[in-house]
């Protein structure tokens, strides 16, 4: 091998190990849930577990849409509470005495599949910091014989700009369109009288 070759070979493989963290980054979710999936087959009576969610970007991400799946048992979804284990308020709107947080809505309902499902949606997520909630159930339902009766977790969406709320005299909405078709049950938010 001449001279030549070897410095176009290394070149080339400088390139290729200073193109690897960036092809990394590009490609890497921005967003990560951690467990994915909670387990209640070891859950007899009922369930409490924490999850986290993380924004690995640098800037804040809005409109973060999460998806919990209820799978192989028939566990209801209103029979499971989420709340946050911490985080910074951004969103809060008034009508008369009301005062509305917008940080975090959920839905429950039925998808495509036929499981019962949970979206919720956060406003916004901080860049780096893992947010904790806490999944909470009254009970855990029947369990099929050979069934992996588990909540499955996953991220949906995300936006890089804020959700606007729409307001007219007393009168606000938060507009959002699903990401996928599905049978909505109940719509929660968290409201309070001044």
């Amino acid at each position: 091998m001449t001279g030549v070759q070897i410095g176009i070979i290394s070149t080339i493989v400088a390139i290729l190990l200073a193109a690897i963290p960036l092809i990394y980054k590009k490609f890497r979710a921005p967003i990560i849930i951690s467990p994915k999936k909670v387990g209640l087959s070891s859950q007899m009576w009922s369930i409490k577990t924490t999850f986290h969610v993380q924004n690995r970007t640098q800037k804040v991400l809005f409109d973060v849409w999460i998806k919990l799946t209820v799978e192989n048992c028939s566990l209801r979804t209103n029979d499971i509470k989420i709340s946050s284990g911490s985080g910074t308020g951004f969103l809060e709107a008034r009508i008369s005495n009301i005062s509305i947080n917008y940080d975090f809505v959920r839905m429950d309902g039925i998808d495509n599949n036929g499981n019962g499902c949970i979206f919720f949606i956060l406003y916004s997520l901080d860049p780096q910091t893992p947010q904790p909630f806490m999944i909470g159930a009254k009970a855990v339902a029947e369990q099929e014989k050979n069934a992996n009766p588990q909540i499955s977790l996953r991220m949906i969406r995300y936006s890089k700009t804020p959700v606007k709320l729409l307001q007219r005299d007393n009168e606000i909405a938060y507009p959002f369109t699903p990401p996928e078709n599905f049978k909505i049950k109940n719509l929660l938010l968290l409201m309070k009288r001044e």
